[in-house]
């Protein structure tokens, strides 16, 4: 991954994105510059809120993959070879992981207390 981002990508999400892009390939290089400008955008909104008490690791992490699933959409010219039109890439971004996966994955720990998750 890159080391030129201002924050720290968890192991986890690293290894997620890994999974569906190669790096160094056109759709690595679109999805990859896109999220971690997404990241960078979402930190420092929840840094100019403070009183929101926003939970970094959580922004961090849903930032990140928030468009994992675009890999399995048409278009070509993002480096995408997928059957799926690009309006439709929420839908494999949410199958690629089961909601446990999801839940471990974006919740804090604290947040799991408080919801009472396993």
């Amino acid at each position: 991954m890159n080391k030129d981002v201002f924050f720290e990508i968890p192991e986890q999400v690293t290894q997620i994105i890994l999974k569906y892009y190669q790096p160094g390939s056109l759709a690595y290089k679109y999805f990859y510059t896109h999220v971690v400008k997404v990241t960078e955008l979402s930190i420092k909104i929840a840094r100019n809120n403070p009183h929101l008490d926003l939970d970094m690791d959580y922004i961090i992490k849903g930032s990140m993959l928030h468009d994992i699933g675009i890999i399995k959409t048409n278009a070509p010219e993002i480096g995408c070879y997928g059957k799926l039109p690009y309006i439709a890439h929420t839908y494999p971004g949410r199958k690629f992981l089961n909601w446990k996966d999801w839940l471990i994955l974006l919740l804090s720990a604290n947040d799991m207390l408080v919801r009472d998750c396993p």
